[in-house]
C-alpha cells in the first residue's frame, strides 16, 4: 500500500485527487482483494497482472476517469462506442487524379471535407474496436 507519514490519512500524494480516493476505500481493500483472489486474481507489485483460468483480465486503475453521461450510455447500450471515419475522398478514384482537368477540382472537394470533418470533431473522432465476443449485454 502507499504509504506516508506525513500525509492525509497515511496515503503518499497522488495526482488527481487519488490519494483522498485511496484514503476512502481504503477499508474496503481487504475485501477487495479477497473477492480477486476468488476470481482467481494475483496481484504481483509492479508486475501486470495476469489472465485467470477464465482468460480473463482484471481492469486496472492506471487509465482511469470520471465517466461521463456518454460512457454511461455506452455501458448501458444506448450509446454509441465507436464513430465511423468520413470518408473524405468517396467517389473518386486514382484515375480521376491523372486527369488534370479534374485534379484541382477533386483536391478542393477533399480538403473541404476534411476541413468540415475537422470543424466538427475538433479533438478527432472516437475510432476503436472491440472484438463482438468481448461485448456482452444483459
Amino acid at each position: 500500500m502507499l504509504k506516508s507519514s506525513g500525509s492525509k490519512k497515511g496515503y503518499t500524494t497522488l495526482p488527481g485527487g487519488a490519494s483522498d480516493w485511496l484514503a476512502s476505500i481504503g477499508d474496503l481493500i481487504p475485501g477487495m482483494m479477497d473477492r480477486a483472489g476468488n476470481l482467481g486474481f494475483g496481484f504481483l507489485p509492479g508486475k501486470r497482472p495476469q489472465p485467470n483460468s477464465q482468460g480473463r483480465t482484471p481492469t486496472t486503475m492506471e487509465w482511469a476517469r470520471r465517466l461521463t453521461a456518454e460512457d454511461i450510455a455506452i455501458l448501458k447500450g444506448k450509446g454509441e462506442y465507436c464513430e465511423q471515419l468520413p470518408e473524405v475522398d468517396d467517389g473518386f478514384s486514382a484515375a480521376d487524379l491523372k486527369d488534370p482537368a479534374k485534379r484541382d477540382a477533386i483536391f478542393m472537394v477533399v480538403q473541404e471535407r476534411w476541413k468540415k470533418a475537422m470543424d466538427s470533431h475538433p479533438n478527432g473522432y472516437l475510432v476503436r474496436h472491440v472484438p463482438d465476443e468481448d461485448v456482452q449485454c444483459s
